[in-house]
């Protein structure tokens, strides 16, 4: 296939947009669409962002170039992107919000998560189908590992043993064993599986797929019954105590909470749009929800489910002008819960929320499209 087509594809796909709310007709079928939307960039070469906030030492990329270390104790948050030349890391100093220089990292980076230790980042790659670790240290990647096809999120084990890795296309679960790096027998899972979370304790994963989530048990790698929720999940997010799992519907604009110890859905938050992923603050009293339909961040009061004031997120620099449209697609909140990282899609850009007054600060400049976000411990 040609450039000129993988273009149309693209745009087309950017154009074909999922239904949004409760009536929407065929949604697991938009839903694909969505998703084809993002193959289509991969193939293009376009960007996927991944942003790691830690004090550590900048990342240096695949060709040895690399960017001065970060100051003592100011988290450095690390955007990837792919500019349609090369892939790249941005580092911004969160004290500042400034952006460093870019540095090489490799091509079509698809997600990204974080060992406990915060010594090695694990990166899913769209084309081929693989995860690579990248030692932080140093930014030198490892070799990669083999995953099942479009991998579109990776988990943690919290005793930084496992990773666990969703295959959107091929509909399974790949545990790679860390310390060797050696991927498992995939687990087969419900269809498009999209988004995955662990438990602290970490006995359980929960996978976002298109009618719910299904738990893994991690001592046997086997999936449990899976928890109904209707199509159009796309993100869960798990309370620090480990006893909720909240799951975001891009098509009925709710949030559901899920009793850990019962798999029993609690009622919905209704936060309107079309609301993609979440993320819970490390006191676990406040899930923030971003929404791609309007450009907006959603707080949820843990305590009560209910919500408050939307956060609007501003647009940034677009590749097209006549494009004003942030269209968030990651979000994650730094370990001292005092602010949350939105990633723009079609504002290039990362945004921070002050978290104590819920309002957002002036997006940052971080490279091509950014759609995925983890945080460094």
């Amino acid at each position: 296939m040609d450039e000129a087509t993988l273009r149309e594809l693209l745009r087309d796909a950017l154009t074909d947009e999922p239904p949004i709310g409760p009536l929407a007709a065929d949604s697991e079928r938009a839903g694909r669409k969505l998703r084809h939307r993002r193959r289509a960039q991969a193939a293009l070469g376009v960007a996927i962002v991944a942003a790691i906030a830690g004090a550590v030492p900048a990342i240096t990329g695949a060709l040895g170039r690399s960017a001065p270390p970060a100051a003592a104790q100011v988290p450095v948050v690390y955007a990837a992107g792919d500019n349609g030349r090369a892939g790249t890391v941005t580092p911004i100093d969160t004290a500042t919000n400034a952006a460093g220089r870019p540095i090489r990292a490799g091509e079509g980076l698809q997600a990204i998560a974080i060992t406990p230790d915060g010594k090695t980042a694990y990166v899913a790659s769209f084309h081929p189908a693989t995860v690579t670790p990248i030692t932080i240290a140093t930014g030198r990647p490892g070799k990669p590992i083999n995953v099942g096809f479009y991998p579109t999120a990776i988990a943690i084990t919290p005793d930084g043993k496992t990773a666990y890795v969703a295959s959107y296309e091929s509909d399974t679960v790949t545990p790679i064993t860390i310390a060797t790096n050696t991927a498992g027998k995939p687990i087969k899972i419900g269809a498009a599986p999209g988004a995955i979370a662990i438990t602290p304790n970490g006995a359980t994963a929960y996978v976002a797929t298109s009618g719910g989530v299904t738990p893994i048990s991690i001592a046997t790698n086997t999936p449990g019954k899976p928890i109904a929720l209707g199509r159009g999940v796309t993100g869960v997010a798990i309370t620090p105590d480990g006893r909720t799992v909240y799951v975001t519907n891009m098509y009925t604009g709710y949030v559901t909470p899920v009793a850990t110890a019962t798999a029993t859905p609690g009622k919905s938050a209704y936060v309107g749009g079309s609301p993609v992923a979440i993320a819970i603050t490390p006191d676990g009293k406040t899930a923030y929800v971003f929404d791609s339909a309007s450009d907006t961040v959603t707080p949820i009061s843990i305590g009560s489910n209910t919500v408050g004031r939307r956060i609007t997120i501003a647009a940034s620099t677009v590749e097209d002008p006549a494009v004003r449209e942030v269209r968030p697609e990651a979000i994650a909140i730094t370990p001292d819960g005092k602010t949350a990282y939105v990633a723009g899609f079609f504002s290039n850009s990362v945004t921070p929320i002050n978290i104590a007054t819920n309002t957002a600060g002036k997006p940052i400049n971080a490279g091509y499209e950014p759609s995925a976000i983890a945080i460094l411990p």
